[in-house]
């Protein structure tokens, strides 16, 4: 998939997705000209590692207010739930 279309499965910006790929935390693939790809099935897996950020996050900049906590908690559930790694049961 494209980066574009990779950002918006994980829920996060191309900058954030690029500086991922170049950290090496998300592998990708370059085309002939350059162009990263990503796989769907290792970006199910690494949703996972995304999701982990996100609760850090949240345990950090959310420690002053149980309302922002769960709002934020509660987007993350529901992009999870989208991108189909978590059960809406």
């Amino acid at each position: 998939m494209r980066i574009t279309e990779a950002a918006r499965y994980l829920g996060v910006s191309i900058n954030t997705l690029k500086a991922m790929s170049d950290s090496g935390k998300i592998i990708c693939h370059r085309t002939g000209g350059g162009h990263r790809r990503y796989h769907k099935e290792y970006m199910v897996d690494k949703i996972a590692y995304v999701h982990d950020c996100w609760l850090k996050w949240i345990e950090l900049e959310c420690d002053r207010s149980k309302e922002a906590h769960d709002a934020l908690r509660g987007w993350l559930d529901r992009r999870l739930i989208e991108a189909g790694v978590l059960n809406g049961d």
